[in-house]
């Protein structure tokens, strides 16, 4: 089974996200994710054998009660590697401590063999192959920087199982594990 460890986005939020891509238009070259399929990845798997899931499982409940419930807001975009050579277009978020503390949680968890280090975002577009119409779709992406797509507060993350059927991956959710509830952990936050 191909897995990650991911937060879930409020469909409310996805939707605002999708609005705003729909908005700049298709162009050449680009191909937009589905809005269904946003969330931010705290660790990537890759394939995991049946015979691993109790111990993975066992671990994420650990880390779950590790961590305490913390609001995140879902603000402005960017580009990977860069925005004169993008490969991914992203929306951005506040860069919380406890956003990085749950990531390095789920990843000692999880035993990562993952070198990359943890980058919050939330892609909504892969370039395929350069098209000079895409010089004004970056521009118009770009000046959206400060826009905020909502904020929610994040009580869980979740097992996701991956399954790539013809072009655009279908996401399950394998299990969820919910984050301690701090006010009754510690009396008060």
């Amino acid at each position: 089974m191909r897995a990650f460890v991911a937060i879930l986005i409020p469909a409310e939020i996805r939707k605002n996200i999708a609005l705003f891509y729909d908005s700049l238009g298709t162009v050449k070259g680009i191909k937009g994710v589905p809005w269904e399929n946003l969330h931010i990845t705290l660790n990537f798997l890759g394939e995991i054998k049946e015979e691993e899931l109790p111990a993975l499982r066992q671990n994420l409940t650990v880390a779950a009660g590790e961590t305490l419930p913390f609001t995140l807001e879902i603000k402005g975009v960017g580009a990977f590697p860069s925005l004169t050579a993008p490969k991914t277009l992203w929306v951005a978020m506040e860069k919380k401590k406890a956003l990085f503390d749950l990531a390095k949680a789920v990843s000692a968890a999880v035993k990562s063999r993952d070198q990359k280090r943890f980058s919050p975002h939330l892609t909504v577009g892969r370039v395929k192959y350069q098209d000079p119409s895409q010089d004004r779709f970056y521009s118009e992406f770009m000046k959206q920087n400060s826009l905020s797509f909502g904020d929610f507060s994040v009580s869980s993350f979740f097992l996701m199982k991956s399954d790539l059927m013809g072009r655009t991956p279908v996401y399950t959710v394998v299990e969820e594990f919910k984050i301690k509830d701090g006010e009754k952990q510690n009396g008060s936050r």
